[in-house]
């Protein structure tokens, strides 16, 4: 990994832990709003937890996410109770799929209809989100598009995919400052918390398009505002001339 790329980790490192904090503090706003068994899942085991237990399961989800070369940035390591508390997580987690099997056979049973939201689903996200990414994206079709956003010398790329059955959105941003030139990829809400490395939405009905498309609003506003921070001081030249560098090293 490049230094920049190690610098912009660290960083998002830090940020994933304050937002942890704030998800606990704030009864689970974001999660909460991420109707799917990725998110609720999760959600259900950190309520069964006591305050202090949820503190130190957000520090070790967190962790698992991120790199050791990042954590021994900050003396930090994956230790054996981060990987006791993982075990305890998904132990949990196990529990909470027995108890969604009679959901999942419901929503099964009803999927050609909610599938026939797509539509809707897409021409809602896109009306809520002009405010935050603009009104022009690139359609990819297929209920496939993504945004360009500009931020100094980087360009955070918003993909939004509605194209799906089972999952009926998927989102996520990757930063890069040209073709191949990428920073970080696959940012997403549950990704920041450690618990997926993807955010989906599933058993979506038509009463649902309002609220998920408005809950998706505010996750990408919410990142988004926060990434002008996170790429402070950064620039692409840091990751340019160490890429000419090892290929020059490779040639010798």
């Amino acid at each position: 990994m490049l230094r920049a790329q190690i610098e912009f980790q660290k960083r998002y490192y830090q940020w994933s832990l304050q937002n942890w904090e704030k998800e606990i503090r704030e009864d689970f706003q974001l999660l909460r709003t991420i109707n799917s068994p990725m998110a609720q899942r999760p959600l259900r085991v950190m309520e069964s937890l006591s305050t202090q237990d949820r503190h130190d399961m957000a520090i070790t989800l967190v962790k698992r996410r991120t790199i050791p070369s990042v954590l021994d940035k900050f003396n930090e390591s994956f230790s054996s109770q981060d990987k006791q508390r993982l075990e305890k997580f998904m132990q949990l987690w196990d529990e909470e799929s027995v108890k969604e099997a009679l959901n999942w056979s419901r929503y099964y049973a009803t999927q050609k209809r909610t599938h026939r939201i797509k539509s809707k689903l897409t021409k809602a996200i896109t009306s809520s989100l002009k405010q935050i990414l603009g009104e022009e994206y690139e359609d990819w079709g297929g209920g496939e598009w993504r945004y360009r956003t500009d931020i100094g010398p980087w360009r955070v790329i918003t993909h939004i995919d509605t194209s799906g059955q089972s999952c009926q959105l998927y989102y996520h941003h990757d930063i890069c400052a040209a073709e191949h030139v990428y920073l970080s990829e696959n940012i997403s809400i549950l990704n920041w918390l450690g618990i997926s490395s993807e955010t989906e939405w599933t058993r979506l009905s038509n009463s649902d398009i309002e609220p998920t498309s408005q809950a998706l609003t505010t996750i990408i506003k919410y990142f988004m505002d926060a990434a002008p921070k996170l790429l402070e001081g950064l620039t692409p030249e840091l990751i340019e001339k160490e890429v000419d560098y090892k290929a020059k090293q490779l040639n010798q």
